[in-house]
């Protein structure tokens, strides 16, 4: 399935977008080297986890058609042929970053003066550990360090063609691990035992799993992971999960209720339903988050005379990363929406019976709502 996205050229977009934005900003350089950015960046795949989080690095001038790749000595990373130079960070106890600081600021400070910019306004990740940045920061004493986290904000808020190529692969197959998740909701079922199967079912149809999937049953709003709880009949059961095809993510989420569902909470609902598809039929560009947020709201506000609120969050952008721009919500930063963002959103309210939600992923086009997630919104009793 990895054929059928071009690598290359996603990459190639990736980099024309972010010089677009670094000229904007009057940045020389990006220095990146957390997991999410540097496969934006490279498209190489790097371990889930936090063993060797900072060991590899992307520098990106402005005036460069590609970024120069800094590997770590004997991870064979470099998977993507196309890359011209590279550097290699030897194997040292640099490894366990943010621990310790020898020689890899220096071989990153030789980049950016090979590159000119070494007196320039440079932006590093923001999550590159304090004590690299300050070692890095007394190699290059004329630079003008900033923060990249706006300008990779930015960069990254548009999807290109072949990123949204990954994210349909990715929602196919979070498609697949629902089913399987929800044909086994019965009584008598651990909710650990569901959110197992759901993960095996992610990983053999070529998905990875970042945590696991969270499975409620019954009252425990604060509880949202799997856990021993055996599921029981009259009780609700929402499954929230994500997987990462390529390293580009889907979050979605269903709800289901063990017997004949009550005619109050059907009517919930059917209310909840409502008011989220007539927030799905006002997507469109132009339109702001908080006009979003606001018309489900209100929506389902009237529709229950006010006895249940949506909740103070809505959605959320996806990509690379689990939880980024665009936000949804009451006290979200205002942003229109346009063609190539990718969002969840995800009402949920809470009820005697457990925790009520819905939650799909889209991808904005100009003629409206691309839905990504397709398995039925429908009660399955």
């Amino acid at each position: 399935m990895d054929e059928y996205i071009d690598w290359k050229k996603l990459v190639e977009l990736n980099v024309k977008r972010l010089k677009e934005v670094m000229s904007e900003s009057g940045v020389d350089c990006v220095i990146i080297n957390s997991m999410d950015n540097f496969r934006w960046l490279t498209g190489i795949p790097l371990t889930l986890g936090w063993f060797f989080r900072y060991s590899h690095m992307a520098v990106q001038s402005r005036d460069a058609d590609e970024p120069i790749i800094l590997a770590l000595e004997g991870y064979d990373v470099i998977e993507k042929n196309w890359f011209k130079h590279v550097y290699t960070l030897p194997f040292s106890k640099e490894v366990f970053q943010p621990a310790d600081i020898t020689n890899w600021h220096k071989i990153c400070a030789k980049v950016v003066t090979d590159l000119g910019v070494s007196k320039g306004k440079i932006a590093v990740d923001p999550e590159m550990p304090f004590i690299f940045k300050d070692a890095l920061s007394k190699e290059i004493r004329d630079a003008n360090i900033v923060s990249a986290s706006e300008i990779l904000r930015k960069a990254r808020l548009i999807k290109n063609v072949e990123e949204i190529k990954a994210v349909r692969v990715s929602c196919a197959i979070a498609d697949i691990g629902m089913k399987v998740g929800l044909d086994m909701i019965k009584e008598g079922v651990r909710e650990r035992e569901i959110a197992g199967a759901i993960v095996k079912t992610l990983m053999d149809y070529g998905a990875d799993v970042e945590y696991m999937p969270f499975v409620l049953s019954g009252i425990r709003p604060m509880h949202i992971h799997a856990s021993e709880k055996i599921i029981r009949r009259d009780e609700l059961v929402r499954i929230d999960f994500g997987n990462l095809y390529c390293g580009y993510r889907s979050d979605f989420s269903r709800t289901m209720y063990v017997g004949d569902p009550p005619n109050e909470l059907r009517s919930i609902y059917d209310s909840l339903l409502e008011a989220y598809n007539e927030c799905i039929k006002a997507l469109k560009p132009g339109i702001t988050n908080n006009e979003v947020y606001n018309i489900i709201s209100k929506r389902f506000s009237d529709a229950t005379k006010g006895k249940y609120q949506i909740g103070g969050f809505l959605g959320h952008g996806l990509g690379i990363g689990v939880h980024m721009m665009p936000y949804f919500g009451s006290n979200a930063e205002e942003v229109k929406l346009e063609k190539g963002m990718y969002f969840c959103l995800e009402p949920a309210v809470m009820v005697k019976w457990g925790n009520l939600a819905v939650e799909d992923d889209f991808v904005l086009t100009e003629e409206g709502p691309e839905i990504l997630t397709r398995t039925p919104r429908e009660w399955r009793a």
